[in-house]
């Protein structure tokens, strides 16, 4: 045994394979709910941005009185349309083209009994075109507007 050769076997570190690592179900499923998060916040703060949430073509009539009032309003191309309301109501016209003018006009029912009416034309960005106010029997208030 002395002519034997002793061999002996030395271990040679392997480079480490990087693994791939599974999500689990929970990680995957809160990874796509914090996504959908980030996209809800940037899409409120958009529109927040925006002041009324209101497109270009559009404006936003607003009538503000403590009692009944009906009138009428266009937005440039239809004939007058009809509304009516109690207190403070507002509605959202789209404008029939971008020079087409908007009006509006509101009287009391009650004539005048409640107070000051009040009638404004709000573009997109909250600014107020148009105002018109009346505090007595019998008035009517009119707004009108045509873009520039």
């Amino acid at each position: 045994m002395a002519g034997d050769l002793i061999e002996t076997q030395e271990q040679i570190p392997q480079p480490a394979i990087p693994q791939r690592k599974k999500l689990s179900k929970n990680k995957l499923i809160s990874i796509v709910v914090a996504s959908i998060a980030v996209i809800v916040v940037i899409v409120l703060v958009a529109v927040s941005l925006s002041g009324t949430g209101m497109r270009s073509d559009q404006v936003k009539i607003v009538v503000i009185y403590s009692g009944d009032w009906h009138g009428w309003y266009t937005d440039g191309a239809s004939p007058l349309i009809t509304w009516s309301g109690h207190g403070e109501t507002s509605i959202i016209v789209t404008r029939a083209s971008r020079t087409a003018t908007i009006s509006a006009l509101v009287m009391s029912d009650d004539f005048g009994s409640m107070g000051t009416i009040t009638i404004k034309i709000i573009g997109p960005d909250g600014q107020t075109l148009d105002e018109d106010s009346a505090d007595s029997a019998f008035n009517n208030v009119n707004v009108s507007w045509t873009p520039s």
